[in-house]
């Protein structure tokens, strides 16, 4: 049995398995066993930052919630349910930002999401 300790929650759950997408059975946060062996070891900082993108043939605003030297968390005020590992593209002023999705969840009628830049 492995010890997994939610990154959202931080409450701890077992399994037998590795697979590549993991599910807090505490919170409901799907996350990937690869962020979670890479957590972010720089410091976030606090910002609000507009941003716009398209998720399944649908254009998106979010805002940005904090942000690092690799990635970025975002709050979105829809329910959305993105897949680990997608790849989303925002538009930050006149540049498109490319970054993977390594957690999810729906809150309050928002969605948060946990972002790990590619470009």
């Amino acid at each position: 049995m492995i010890r997994i300790p939610c990154p959202s929650c931080t409450d701890t759950f077992f399994s037998d398995k590795v697979d590549n997408l993991i599910g807090c059975p505490h919170c409901g946060l799907t996350f990937s066993w690869e962020a979670l062996m890479n957590r972010r070891r720089e410091a976030r900082r606090k910002i609000e930052i507009p941003l716009e993108f398209d998720y399944q043939g649908k254009q998106y605003q979010a805002v940005t919630v904090d942000t690092s030297l690799r990635g970025f968390g975002i709050k979105v005020m829809d329910e959305l349910s993105f897949n680990a590992e997608d790849i989303l593209n925002f538009k930050v002023e006149d540049d498109l930002v490319a970054s993977r999705v390594v957690w999810q969840k729906n809150l309050s009628g928002c969605a948060y999401a946990g972002l790990q830049r590619v470009n």
